[in-house]
């Protein structure tokens, strides 16, 4: 988590707090752009519509990028009238910059179940844009699964909510979000860093049981950092939640 990123409608990255490495599980809330880290949820509705990457043509093994595949899948589902799942099996997926651009078609919220790993390109010249993984203009979101979100290092990936527009802070709102269960690796002694608009101040984001690791320098205190965001706080925080 950490530094700024080109202003995106409605906008929500999953990037993983720093990406170094990250896994989470457990379920929350959904609403507009909400996630909810990484259970597995069974499927409760007999109507729902499984779309499963490899059906596209997503590789495992982690050598092919199969960004493409990803968002041929996302497409289909997020075109879907009905109740859509976008399913991301067991296997290790390596992914570039990849764009889940909404709006979708069905009944809310779409889900995205992780079961894999999904591996960040570790090279930074690969990105035009500061983002990895993005979900764009999306109203209700739920990404549930027990996988491994795997950024391959803080020399690649920040993470923001919000962000601003240059010259003019961003109107885009974010509210309603729930990080919930998370695990991860930081490298950086910011282990979470929320930039959001001065216009539009984030509100109601959920922090409930954070433990991210840190490993980079010892002399250096383990922090979090909060710009124009209204954080709630439930359970372990760890790094120490910024206030």
């Amino acid at each position: 988590m950490a530094t700024t990123m080109k202003s995106l409608a409605n906008a929500l990255l999953i990037l993983c707090l720093l990406a170094a490495s990250c896994e989470a599980n457990g379920q929350g809330g959904s609403a507009p752009a909400a996630i909810s880290p990484l259970r597995t949820a069974g499927r409760t509705d007999p109507n729902e519509k499984v779309f499963n990457v490899l059906q596209y043509g997503a590789k495992p093994g982690g050598k092919q990028d199969s960004a493409l595949s990803f968002i041929r899948a996302w497409r289909a589902a997020c075109n879907y009238r009905g109740t859509a799942r976008l399913l991301i099996p067991m296997g290790t997926f390596l992914i570039g910059a990849t764009i889940f651009q909404g709006p979708c078609l069905g009944p809310v919220p779409i889900k995205v179940q992780i079961a894999g790993t999904l591996k960040a390109v570790a090279d930074p010249s690969m990105y035009e844009e500061d983002f990895w993984i993005l979900f764009e203009n999306i109203n209700g979101l739920l990404v549930t699964g027990t996988g491994t979100v795997d950024g391959q290092g803080n020399a690649v990936w920040k993470y923001n909510d919000g962000g601003s527009r240059f010259p003019s802070p961003s109107k885009v709102k974010i509210s309603d979000v729930r990080y919930i269960n998370i695990r991860g690796t930081s490298a950086s002694e910011v282990g979470g860093d929320l930039k959001c608009s001065e216009a539009v101040p984030c509100e109601k984001l959920y922090f409930s049981n954070i433990n991210l690791m840190y490993y980079g320098p010892k002399k250096l205190p383990f922090t979090s950092t909060c710009t124009n965001a209204k954080v709630n706080y439930v359970g372990n925080q760890f790094p120490p939640p910024c206030r």
